[in-house]
């Protein structure tokens, strides 16, 4: 019996009269059962539910076999670096048991906090595998991106939840920093040497030594100590040694390169992309007295404190050398001196990297 309003002329089988009413009917059809309100028999000899409309038997579309999700590329611990161009990440994903209109797939990309989630990418799987070509542009901000693959599902006019699945990839955002062609490194520095921030530290204090300063950026660390040797020619400044560390900073950290009591009290710094270079960055990224105050929190003021880019490379230099002479005149004066042709001079750099908590 199909849905409708229901009029049966049973005159001929009850044999009841006219105005009989019964409160509580049970109606059977086609198999089914539905439950009235009651019905009356009227001068025609018609039964008439009291319902507008009665469905028997109705047959219900069941739901879907559940959606089965899994990402499959990118693979887990995948890394891409867009310094010096945009990166094109193949997303690929199963999808079991997906049903075309009844389920609606996405992949979305949310970058590190607080950036708001990309625009959605709509997914079309066939045969229960769904693809799409994910772009990361070139000098995006560096970090943990996470990729998640969610569906919905509308069957029958439900909503039927659907766990969603992740996949974090890191993305570097990092160039070359010793690619400087238009800014060489100065021929007054030699020897030059180049370390990692993060490398090990080998070495006392009385006995200068070389590496790293052994600690992240975002950690402390204890007094590090490095020798100097500025050769002399003539009386005349022949040399500088310059130290250069690769320094790539951590997000929402507030620092200083620390210049200690012991040692050299002039050591020309600088945070900058090339070795050796002094001129055109912020006055706050350079310093005459070893010590650099940085930061990579966003709204920072630039007057203060040097603003670094978190997950960017750049060169941490030092120098024994007289900053504010160089800035002022273009010359190199070292800071100490010594008679002879050729002589060399020792410096010493006692340094440490203490970090800011909080805001």
């Amino acid at each position: 019996m199909n849905t409708r309003s229901v009029v049966v002329a049973v005159a001929t089988v009850l044999a009841l009269s006219a105005t009989t009413a019964q409160a509580s009917v049970v109606l059977r059809c086609g198999g089914g059962t539905v439950q009235t309100d009651g019905f009356i028999i009227n001068a025609q000899g018609e039964v008439v539910f009291a319902e507008n409309s009665i469905a028997c038997n109705v047959q219900q579309t069941g739901l879907p076999n559940p959606l089965a999700l899994s990402i499959v590329d990118p693979v887990a611990g995948t890394t891409i670096n867009v310094g010096d161009a945009a990166q094109n990440v193949q997303f690929s994903a199963s999808i079991t048991n997906y049903t075309p209109g009844v389920d609606v797939c996405r992949v979305t990309v949310q970058p590190p906090a607080p950036a708001a989630a990309w625009p959605a990418v709509t997914l079309n799987p066939v045969a229960g595998v769904a693809t799409a070509n994910l772009q990361f542009p070139q000098g995006i901000v560096a970090g943990q991106y996470n990729l998640q693959l969610a569906c919905d599902r509308v069957s029958n006019n439900q909503q039927v939840l659907v766990p969603s699945v992740n996949r974090p990839i890191t993305v570097q955002s990092t160039t070359a920093p010793i690619a400087c062609t238009d800014f060489p490194i100065p021929a007054i520095f030699t020897p030059v040497s180049q370390a990692t921030f993060t490398d090990a530290y080998v070495g006392v204090w009385d006995q200068p030594g070389s590496g790293g300063f052994g600690v992240q950026p975002n950690q402390p660390s204890v007094w590090r100590y490095w020798g100097f040797e500025n050769r002399f020619v003539n009386n005349q400044l022949a040399s500088l040694e310059l130290k250069t560390w690769v320094f790539r900073p951590t997000a929402n950290t507030r620092a200083t390169i620390l210049r200690g009591n012991t040692g050299t009290s002039q050591v020309a710094v600088s945070l900058s992309n090339c070795p050796g270079k002094y001129t055109d960055i912020p006055a706050t990224c350079r310093s005459g007295g070893g010590s650099i105050q940085w930061s990579t929190f966003p709204g920072d003021n630039p007057n203060e404190r040097c603003v670094l880019e978190a997950g960017r490379d750049y060169i941490l230099s030092a120098s024994t050398f007289v900053l504010s002479t160089f800035i002022n005149s273009g010359v190199y004066q070292a800071v100490s001196a010594c008679a002879g042709s050729p002589c060399t001079t020792n410096d010493l750099y006692q340094v440490q990297n203490t970090v800011q908590t909080g805001q």
